[in-house]
């Protein structure tokens, strides 16, 4: 829909840090313990005009696992970007 590669997604993810932290909850797959952590990070795609909100849900295993990647659906509170 926006024309991301795999490897723009990646530079993404490298770009975020504790401004983009939204908040952390509890895996909601009953088959993996743990908590996830949401970030947001806004980002021009190649085929649109105007910057997009992405929804970004980590999780830390024996890495880091990107679980969603998509546009955001709700507003989002970034409570460490003053």
């Amino acid at each position: 829909k926006y024309g991301l590669t795999h490897d723009m997604v990646v530079e993404e993810l490298l770009k975020l840090d504790c401004t983009n932290y939204c908040y952390q909850d509890n895996d909601d797959n009953s088959k993996f313990n743990g908590e996830v952590w949401i970030f947001g990070q806004y980002l021009l795609p190649p085929l649109v005009d105007k910057p997009v909100l992405v929804y970004i849900k980590l999780k830390l295993k024996s890495k880091v696992v990107c679980l969603s990647f998509h546009e955001a659906e709700y507003e989002m509170h970034f409570p460490y970007n003053q």
